[in-house]
């Protein structure tokens, strides 16, 4: 089954009072997939609430999905994030059954992961945590997506 790096952090990415909050660090993101070498769509609405970054090469395919999850903001005027580095080909239905993953994806999928943490430090961003396919908890998450294990 193919994983999917998520990471939560603090943030102040503008206030979305006529769009989601987020565009200008989406645009971010999809700069820093053109420095990888992949080609970026420009951001796009994700389901009112977010943005969505495609990059893709002849090989892979990637979507990072942002979003706020917390409207009520941090005493710092920070709001809560939810991001996600997805790949768009994702493993069969018997490779998820039997609990395989698509290895062949994560160099990419790292790689990418370690340029969207190197943004969100860029942008300031507060205690960012990395996880796998869900919400974090404590003992399952990390400080950087390299800390995260990429063997399973």
């Amino acid at each position: 089954m193919s994983r999917v790096p998520h990471a939560s952090f603090l943030a102040d990415l503008g206030d979305g009072a006529r769009e989601a909050p987020g565009r200008a660090f989406a645009q971010r993101l999809s700069a820093a997939l053109l420095q990888l070498g992949f080609d970026s769509t420009p951001p796009e609405p994700w389901r009112d609430v977010g943005w969505t970054v495609t990059g893709s090469s002849t090989e892979e395919s990637f979507e990072i999905l942002l979003s706020r999850i917390e409207d009520k903001a941090e005493p710092g005027g920070e709001h809560e994030y939810l991001l996600a580095v997805s790949p768009r080909r994702m493993g069969s239905w018997w490779s998820n059954l039997l609990g395989k993953h698509d290895a062949e994806h994560d160099d990419d999928l790292r790689r990418v992961a370690e340029a969207v943490h190197r943004e969100l430090v860029a942008a300031g961003a507060k205690h960012v945590e990395w996880f796998w396919n869900g919400i974090p908890r404590a003992l399952e998450s990390a400080p950087t997506p390299g800390r995260l294990s990429w063997s399973a």
